[in-house]
């Protein structure tokens, strides 16, 4: 079972970082030396990688470059109600109206990392 979901990134630097949306801190991007050191993988059971192999356009990489930078620090948190309803259900408009920002980023975030590993699914 996979409880939370984050994306490693290497710069062109060399430089490795984890670019996360954590509950209480919000989106994050840590640098996966500082993710180490700090012990924060201690906290896991079990840490699965999953490489991209995908063609990377300059176009493809500044529009994630972009969706990074306007997401981060925006809040995250877990909502009892996606966790427990049933999922067939379609939001009503006015449902929908009170969409708040969290899960819109949390949409967002699942939407662009779905849509980056289409790109990259050879099956």
């Amino acid at each position: 079972m996979i409880d939370h979901v984050g994306m490693l990134l290497r710069y062109a630097s060399g430089k490795l970082v984890l670019f996360e949306a954590i509950g209480g801190t919000g989106v994050t991007l840590t640098e996966w030396n500082d993710f180490i050191e700090s012990k924060w993988h201690l906290g896991y059971k079990k840490i699965v990688f999953r490489k991209l192999n995908c063609k990377r356009t300059p176009e493809m990489l500044n529009e994630f470059e972009a969706f990074i930078k306007a997401s981060l620090g925006k809040p995250y948190k877990i909502q009892t109600s996606k966790l427990c309803c049933n999922k067939k259900k379609k939001a009503t408009p006015a449902a929908k109206a009170q969409i708040s920002p969290v899960t819109q980023v949390s949409s967002q975030l699942n939407v662009k990392t779905v849509a980056i590993n289409k790109i990259g699914d050879d099956s």
